[in-house]
């Protein structure tokens, strides 16, 4: 079996160091020893559970993207959102190092585990995370976005399945999404849990609220890089 790492390397000014390795099946980027045997009381799947989530609790006794978080949660509990960080994040054979704070970092790394879950709402995400990009800007997001949202609809083409160019589905997605935040912020919050957790997921909240209008602005921007395909 083939495995995929990334790890996440906090460096503070005074010394500290800080870090999160994930191990993933190559294939199918499923984490390998990453959730706890006892996962905290606030990832049950009931607790402010989703209004979109379509899980049943009886077969599913805890919520799946919770359960990816809670390791980051609790071992990020004490970190001082704002304290600024340089970010060493390591993956496949290539490195970069960023100077950032604690909560962007933070961020990132919420961002990429809560994709590699089983939540059937993030897992549209999944190919994105394997090309994972830390602290990517909203431009470099609605491009990634749709590069995969396309990609996705030309397998189901090829695959003999049907396939749309309408990116409808796309801010369907990303409104399913917008849910899924909000409920795992008021999860963070039910629990006392610090703004390093919860501020990351208000801010996907807004941008996945305004991304169809965001992506407009992208498309617009990025148009004349493309003459070569519209001549």
């Amino acid at each position: 079996m083939e495995i995929a790492r990334i790890r996440y390397r906090f460096r503070f000014d005074d010394g500290r160091l800080k870090e999160f390795e994930l191990n993933y099946k190559a294939d199918s980027l499923t984490p390998i020893g990453w959730v706890s045997s006892q996962p905290p009381a606030w990832t049950a799947l009931d607790h402010h559970k989703c209004r979109n989530c379509p899980l049943d609790s009886k077969k599913h006794a805890h919520c799946p993207a919770a359960l990816n978080l809670s390791r980051v949660v609790e071992e990020s509990a004490g970190m001082d959102p704002l304290e600024p960080v340089r970010l060493e994040v390591h993956q496949h054979d290539r490195g970069m190092v960023i100077a950032t704070t604690v909560q962007r970092g933070i961020g990132s790394l919420m961002g990429l585990v809560m994709a590699t879950s089983d939540c059937p709402h993030t897992q549209f995400f999944k190919p994105a995370a394997k090309f994972h990009m830390p602290l990517g800007s909203d431009e470099e997001t609605i491009y990634r976005a749709l590069s995969v949202f396309l990609m996705g609809q030309f397998l189901r083409h090829r695959e003999g399945q049907a396939a749309t160019f309408d990116i409808q589905g796309l801010l369907e997605i990303y409104n399913r999404l917008e849910v899924v935040n909000t409920a795992m912020a008021q999860r963070l919050k039910s629990v006392g849990e610090r703004e390093a957790g919860v501020q990351p997921l208000k801010e996907w909240d807004i941008f996945s609220g305004m991304f169809g209008l965001r992506m407009q602005d992208v498309l617009e921007k990025i148009r004349p890089l493309f003459t070569a395909y519209l001549n």
